[in-house]
């Protein structure tokens, strides 16, 4: 086999995706389809819709709650008056499952700073969609996470929400492949979780036309390493189809770490950034993809039904 240099590698951000993938899709083209194959169990579970048990009352709904605060983890500019300033956030969610992994999410933000608000930071988030944990799985879910108002000012042209604007997201998560697990995991106790998947904005801001251009498509490679005491650090890295739709709050990757503990009434801190983080190679926006560009967040959840 030719020998791919490291730096090489690096650079293309997907090839790690295909390294993994050169070890799992054999693994999964040779595996016989039948119920005691994980793989065959995890792809055809998929999208399963047992509609008899929603009408007969059977079917496992939930009714899932959960509290945050969220603090920019540089809120200096907030005092000094200048820079790209985020409010720090009260933040409460619902979650309904009327079946399976299917779900409705909704998610209410009160800014603690509202004069600082921006256009596109928004008074709630919704997403929909199917999405199981469970390895060798396909999702599909819609998300909105743009700057959706309660009470729209149309004088600043804002809107109740702009569903074309939301992203359709369609991934497939499997585990680190045996193989490599030895190499790249501290302890075998420790668990590696990956996922591979596809990103569709049918409606996207343009900010070097000031424009709303269409279908801004990117790929993702995404990993998280989990430690059994609930500590955790997880990263995405992006490859945007056509270069020219990545805008500068478009990260090459994004990174989150912390502790996170799903049982109900428990607690869990984290830090994520998303904000433009850029690999040395590209030009970074100044202002975006630096640490204090992140947030922390505490947060807590419960069950309802």
């Amino acid at each position: 086999m030719k020998h791919v240099p490291t730096l090489s590698l690096l650079r293309q951000p997907l090839a790690g995706c295909l390294l993994i993938g050169s070890v799992l899709v054999p693994s999964i083209a040779s595996a016989e389809p039948d119920s005691e194959n994980e793989v065959w169990k995890g792809v055809y579970s998929s999208f399963s819709t047992p509609l008899g048990r929603l009408i007969d009352g059977s079917a496992e709904e939930s009714l899932s709650y959960r509290l945050a605060f969220d603090l920019p983890a540089d809120n200096s500019t907030l005092n000094l008056g200048g820079g790209p300033a985020k409010s720090s956030t009260v933040q409460f969610g619902l979650k309904y499952v009327p079946l399976t992994s299917w779900f409705l999410n909704v998610n209410l933000m009160k800014y603690l700073q509202p004069d600082i608000q921006k256009p596109w930071n928004p008074d709630f988030t919704y997403s929909f969609g199917y999405d199981d944990w469970h390895p060798y799985t396909f999702s599909a879910q819609y998300s909105n996470n743009g700057g959706n108002r309660f009470q729209p000012d149309a004088t600043k042209k804002e809107r109740r929400t702009d569903f074309m604007s939301g992203g359709l997201n369609v991934s497939f998560k499997f585990p680190l492949p045996k193989l490599l697990h030895p190499l790249l995991a501290l302890d075998e106790e420790d668990a590696v979780g990956c996922s591979v998947g596809l990103n569709v904005s049918p409606h996207y801001t343009d900010l070097a036309t000031n424009s709303v251009q269409n279908n801004k498509k990117t790929m993702t490679l995404g990993c998280k390493y989990a430690l059994p005491s609930n500590w955790y650090f997880n990263f995405s890295l992006a490859k945007f189809v056509s270069k020219e739709q990545q805008q500068p709050w478009d990260g090459d990757f994004t990174y989150g770490f912390g502790y996170f503990d799903w049982h109900p009434g428990s607690w869990s801190f984290q830090y994520n950034n998303y904000s433009g983080n850029r690999f040395p190679w590209h030009t970074k926006v100044p202002g975006t993809g630096r640490f204090k560009d992140g947030s922390f967040t505490l947060s807590t959840s419960g069950n309802w039904l």
